[in-house]
């Protein structure tokens, strides 16, 4: 066996990788490295919203599926929808068909986790080998849905919480999901193994 099938990642267990899910982590810290409350909440949230839209990109590379670009219109809406939930006005998903929409509540100095929270629950409940039941968990496969190409972000606050709308163009989560949800890459997978076995842990 060569030095580089040693690495396989067959030799690992891939659920166990998932649920331990360490790229969010790096991701997140990467992306908000020196930026909290008083960095992320500048201009309106702007930096905030500009760092939720690169952090879905960088979970978008990590499973293969083109990086999504920002769209005003759908900038708009998902303002429009945080405003409302804030304010806790009804909020009729049904009036956008053919948008996917994605919210996040979180404490105020926690807004930077918005995106990674759901990402996270996602990727810890996803049956990558079975059938998934449309539910909570399954529409947030639409972070990485492949046919997603434009994202919209949103957010507004109310006392000490933060209100944070993601509208993708295509919709996704449903349909093909073979066609569209596609594990972490082989090759991070395959340095994250190898960090851990040449740091013991």
């Amino acid at each position: 066996m060569t030095s580089g099938n040693l690495y396989r990642i067959a030799q690992y267990s891939y659920p166990d990788i998932l649920r331990l899910n360490p790229f969010s982590e790096l991701i997140w810290a990467r992306v908000w490295y020196g930026c909290g409350f008083s960095c992320f909440a500048e201009h309106d949230f702007k930096i905030l919203k500009e760092g939720l839209f690169t952090e879905i990109n960088e979970y978008r590379r990590l499973h293969g599926v083109p990086q999504l670009v920002k769209n005003t219109f759908l900038q708009k809406l998902a303002a429009s929808r945080a405003k409302k939930l804030a304010a806790g006005d009804p909020v009729q998903i049904k009036n956008y068909p053919f948008l996917g929409i994605l919210d996040a509540i979180e404490r105020l100095q926690l807004g930077n986790l918005a995106i990674k929270n759901l990402y996270d629950r996602f990727m810890s409940r996803y049956k990558w080998h079975g059938k998934n039941r449309i539910s909570n968990y399954v529409r947030y496969s639409q972070i990485i849905w492949k046919k997603t190409k434009e994202v919209g972000i949103g957010a507004h606050t109310k006392g000490h919480i933060i209100y944070v709308s993601f509208f993708f163009s295509p919709k996704g989560g449903f349909g093909n999901f073979k066609k569209n949800v596609f594990p972490v890459q082989e090759k991070h997978l395959y340095i994250h193994n190898l960090f851990k076995r040449n740091h013991n842990l």
